[in-house]
This record gives structure tokens, sequence and C-alpha cells, in this order.
């Protein structure tokens, strides 16, 4: 009974039955978040990382054990550029063709926010201050443009551009879509035409009916008899009420089918190892 449960269970709340891990940056509303927290951003290194050449190539500017280093190639010495007193870790920088300025990303509070330091005076003042995480800024070859990604946009990796002007960010704007970037996976273009999510209620109702064919038929079919159906709901043919409506019938169909479903009460697992490892024999014996 407990396989049976778990499955409806898994069909009623359609998220991972795993504990996930508390993001460090909440700006990142992404399934996942930790991910992209530790494989994504930069991170704190205690040597050189992240690397931006000079416009003549003649020198380096990187980020180590949390600012911004200066060094000319061949030399043995480098010079700090950064050194925000406080927690601050300094990352990403990018050179400007004229050789004055360079943006970078600067993980300071609860925010990665970007910072233009100009290269003449030393003095570094911030780009953004919209409290998201603002990465990969990278400065036009005419340097008056700035191009980054930026979770600004309901928590999601979009990106942005604008204009630099006298070293301040100007006209920002957002290049890349909204599909998918509303909160916990919600689609605002969907929302904004239909009044709901049609794309998740469309899966919602498909995973109802595939989990009613399975505790019937031990069977999932693929495609679905229902894509017509399914496709209309898609499209906002339907309206929320009917899909609520038809999601009560489906879910008491399916806990009736669960009471006299044929499958087993627990998963075979040793069977499935089996099962799995002669799939794997078979397919590379025949190529």
């Amino acid at each position: 009974m407990l396989f049976r449960v778990a499955l409806l269970t898994a069909v009623m709340l359609a998220v991972p039955s795993h504990a996930e891990r508390r993001p460090v940056l909440g700006q990142i509303d992404l399934p996942h978040p930790y991910y992209f927290r530790e494989m994504y951003l930069p991170q704190l290194t205690s040597g050189p990382s992240s690397l931006a050449w000079a416009p003549d190539s003649g020198e380096l500017i990187y980020s180590m054990a949390g600012s911004l280093w200066r060094q000319k190639i061949g030399a043995t010495d480098a010079f700090q550029l950064t050194a925000f007193v406080g927690a601050a870790y300094d990352y990403q920088p990018d050179w400007s063709v004229d050789g004055r300025w360079v943006v970078y990303s600067s993980y300071r509070g609860d925010a990665v926010e970007l910072w233009l330091l100009d290269l003449k005076s030393g003095d570094s003042r911030p780009l953004t201050s919209n409290g998201a995480v603002n990465v990969e800024a990278r400065i036009s070859p005419d340097g008056t443009r700035l191009a980054f990604v930026s979770t600004q946009y309901h928590g999601r990796f979009h990106i942005f551009t604008g204009d630099l002007v006298e070293g301040k960010l100007a006209n920002v704007k957002r290049l890349t879509g909204e599909k998918g970037s509303g909160k916990k996976g919600q689609r605002p273009e969907y929302i904004g035409k239909y009044g709901y999510d049609t794309k998740a209620a469309m899966h919602g109702l498909r995973l109802l009916y595939e989990c009613l064919e399975l505790m019937l038929h031990r069977r999932i079919t693929l495609p679905r008899p229902e894509k017509d159906l399914l496709i209309k709901v898609r499209s906002g043919d339907w309206t929320l009420e009917r899909v609520l409506a038809q999601a009560k019938s489906l879910f008491k169909a399916v806990e009736e089918a669960i009471a006299d479903s044929p499958l087993p009460e627990k998963v075979d697992r040793a069977a499935i190892s089996v099962l799995i490892a002669q799939i794997h024999l078979q397919f590379w014996r025949d190529r």
C-alpha cells in the first residue's frame, strides 16, 4: 500500500520526494538553487581565477582571495586593486578596450552587484543596486554598452543590457524571454493570457490520466490517448473551473483504482536491477 500511496502523492504534489537543500541566495528561484550557487556562480579561491586581459594583452586582472589583482605578463609581482572593508568578494572582471574601466561582480551583504573600477583613480562605484544576483558582465568593444546576467526578473537568470554613461549604468533592458520564469516554475505569460498556468494544468491532468492507467492496466501509453484534450487545456480552451472539476474527478477515480490495483505493494528492486543490466548487455551486444 505504501507504494500506491507514494505514487498518488507524487502525482498530487508533482515535486521530488527527496528533501532539497536550503538555498544560500534567496534571489535564485530555480529548482535545486544550491547547484547554481555552487556550480555556476563565482567561488572564493586562494589562487588566481576569472581573468581578464588588458587591451594590449600585456597585463592581466584576475580574482584571488576575494579581491581583484593586476599583474604584468612575465612579472612576479601582482598589485591589489580592490579591498573592501568587511565581508565582500570580488569576481569576474572585464576590462574596457580603452584600458580605463573594469567592471566586476561583488558579493557583499546578501546580493551580488556589479561594480565599476576606474583604473585611473582607483575608485570603485556600484553599477547595480537591485538586490539580485548579477554576474558575467561584459563591456562592448566601443565601451558604451554593458551586457550581464541577472536574477532581478522573477529570480531566474536572464540576459540584460544597458548603456554605460559617465561611469553609470542606464537604460537597462531584459533581452531573454520570460517563459517559465515565475515563482516555483509558474509561467507569467500563460497566467496573464488565460488567468492560470495552462501548461501546468495540462501536465497535472496528464499525470492523473497516466496514474489511472497504471493502476488499472499496469502500463502507461505514450503518446497519450487524451492528447487532443490535453492540447485544448494547454491552449486555454478550458476554464480553470473545468480543469479543477476534471482533476477532482480523476483524483477520485485514481483513489478507487488504487484500492483494487493489481500492482504489487512494493517495488522489486532486485528484479529491476537485473532487468536494467540485461538491457544494457543486450544493447552493447547488438552494436
